[in-house]
């Protein structure tokens, strides 16, 4: 078979001008010329031709081709030669990836006020945001690792999302149509002629989950019926974690699923409530695996994890991100269905994120559902939690950005202790009282320092001493100074006397109060000052519970980099 120079250069997938280029250099002869002066190849030709392009693959040099070509040396010492060389190349690779990673790893200076608040609280999460990646604390505290690009973590609920990304998929695929009403797929489920599909996506279907969380109920009374007064975040869901959750985090059968659909008749028309449940999502993977004969791990991988190239996500496997109750790390299986399940790494998740925004492997009907019906047309969030690890996913279709959150453990400062942070705004003379006012019934609180810092978060003055205010409450609800005679529920200081020559009534104090408190109880402490001859008040409810733990340290945040600098701002303007 004779072929001219185009029909082997479209054969092998190079230009003619490569093919030329090879003529000229040696690497590849005609096989001859014909009458007309055309040079032409044949099946050796080929051959040749596929030795090269295979060396090229591995980026072995022409020089080095030339002569495996000529046999001045055997191929096989030549790739010994280049596997070296690659496999020392690729170690070069691997150590500037790790030195990237550890600098990643590190805290970004943002603000001072906003380090020294995540240290106060113990911060522990990572932040990747399209194009920045930023972490606090570690990754797992066990083996000193910190929160990397490729740290592998649980997804928990976001794994809905993949499991609706399949269905408009399969949709396109026409293997399903989401309009399709549930009766075609499940004929066992009594109102599947009334739920569609696409219900079960939008969390509209009115499915109940009733005998589930019966279950659930049930499972915890009888593991605490004992000790119900310990059901707490500390001791109790250590517990719940370590013996109840793992059996309810298994893959349903389907008989299962059909058992919890069917217990309950609809909460609701379909279509026109929203009601989060994750059975939806499950359901979902189940007509996922029907219509495709897969499994639902196999689903993903085959659909979205090879073709986004998300090489370290998965069903099942090791994670790096270990979730931790108080201090204690919590370890979890990770059992997969439509709901949850999946494994991966900040890096894969905004490889999907920027799939699903730039339209890639889904048709333009696919995209616009997920803005328009899964989004609702806005910038939305999902959350996600799989043991202890708190996952917070939001994308904006419309501007193309997205955002990945991952905290592995709640932020409470050492000794469990309540911090508050109290702006003191151009404070004329600079007595500043710090006090106990409200207080519940069987309330208890505890100052036992209290620093002042400037606007940069440099420490100026600080008092430290055990009871500095003192309050107990074991009457009814009332202001701490209609039952305290000695004075200890309130704490007064000068900071023109403290600060001597360097106060200066325009600027602006930050006072950090260290408390000790009640579990569930609160108690108000507040701070008042004078500015511009009225008198200032704010107050926080100082207390501890482990569950508000992160709404405390957003509060922190809140109080010191937006209020405060909001405010001073307004006395400057002014």
């Amino acid at each position: 078979m004779k072929m001219r120079v185009g029909e082997i250069a479209g054969m092998a997938g190079v230009s003619v001008r490569t093919i030329r280029y090879y003529d000229d250099i040696g690497l590849l002869k005609p096989a001859g010329v014909d009458d007309n002066g055309y040079r032409f190849y044949d099946e050796s030709s080929v051959e040749t031709l596929k030795k090269i392009l295979y060396c090229r693959e591995i980026d072995m040099p022409l020089k080095d081709i030339s002569e495996v070509m000529g046999e001045k040396k055997h191929i096989n010492v030549k790739l010994m030669e280049r596997r070296l060389a690659l496999a020392e190349q690729k170690r070069h690779i691997e150590r500037l990836i790790s030195e990237i990673d550890d600098r990643l790893s590190k805290p970004v200076k943002v603000d001072n006020w906003f380090d020294k608040i995540t240290g106060d609280y113990n911060h522990s999460c990572f932040v990747c945001d399209n194009d920045y990646f930023c972490a606090w604390g570690k990754a797992d505290y066990e083996n000193d690792k910190p929160f990397r690009l490729d740290s592998r973590f649980p997804a928990g609920g976001i794994t809905r999302l993949f499991t609706i990304f399949c269905a408009l998929i399969f949709e396109d695929m026409g293997l399903l149509d989401t309009d399709d009403f549930l009766n075609r797929y499940m004929e066992e489920f009594i109102y599947g002629d009334k739920v569609k599909i696409h219900h079960l996506m939008t969390m509209s279907s009115g499915i109940s989950e009733k005998l589930w969380e019966d279950r659930w109920n049930e499972a915890i009374e009888k593991e605490f019926s004992l000790h119900k007064e310990k059901l707490n975040y500390e001791a109790g869901n250590l517990t719940i974690c370590k013996k109840i959750r793992p059996l309810f985090l298994k893959k349903k059968s389907y008989d299962e699923i059909l058992e919890i659909i069917n217990y309950e008749p609809l909460k609701f028309t379909p279509g026109e409530e929203f009601d989060y449940r994750e059975i939806n999502s499950e359901i979902l993977g189940i007509i996922l695996e029907k219509v495709s004969g897969k499994t639902i791990d196999k689903i993903f991988e085959e659909y979205i994890f090879k073709p986004l190239k998300m090489n370290d996500t998965s069903f099942y496997g090791n994670v790096d991100i270990i979730g931790y109750c108080v201090d204690t790390p919590v370890k979890t299986n990770y059992d997969c269905d439509g709901g949850k399940g999946i494994i991966t790494t900040a890096e894969d998740l905004g490889k999907w994120c920027s799939a699903l925004i730039e339209g890639k492997l889904t048709s333009e009907k696919g995209r616009k559902c997920f803005e328009s019906d899964i989004f609702c047309d806005r910038k939305h969030t999902e959350y996600g939690r799989m043991g202890e690890v708190h996952i917070e996913l939001s994308i904006d279709m419309k501007e193309g950005t997205y955002s990945i959150y991952v905290r592995n453990k709640l932020p409470v400062p050492d000794k469990n202790a309540r911090v508050m942070y109290y702006p003191i705004i151009s404070c004329d003379d600079g007595y500043v009282k710090f006090e106990v006012w409200t207080m519940q019934s069987n309330s208890e609180v505890r100052v036992d320092s209290i620093r002042i810092f400037d606007k940069n978060a440099e420490e100026l003055f600080s008092v430290e001493s055990p009871g500095l205010i003192y309050a107990k409450n074991d009457g009814e609800e009332r202001h701490a100074s209609d039952f305290v005679t000695d004075g200890s529920y309130y704490y007064e200081m000068n900071l023109s006397d403290i600060l001597k020559d360097k106060f200066d009534n325009k600027t602006t104090y930050f006072a950090e109060v260290r408390a000790q408190c009640s579990e569930y109880k609160y108690a108000q402490l507040g701070a008042v000052h004078l500015r511009n001859g009225e008198w200032q008040s704010l107050c926080f409810n100082a207390f501890f519970c482990y569950e508000s733990a992160n709404d405390l340290f957003n509060e922190a945040i809140n109080s010191v980099c937006v209020w405060a600098r909001d405010n001073e701002e307004k006395t400057d303007r002014h």
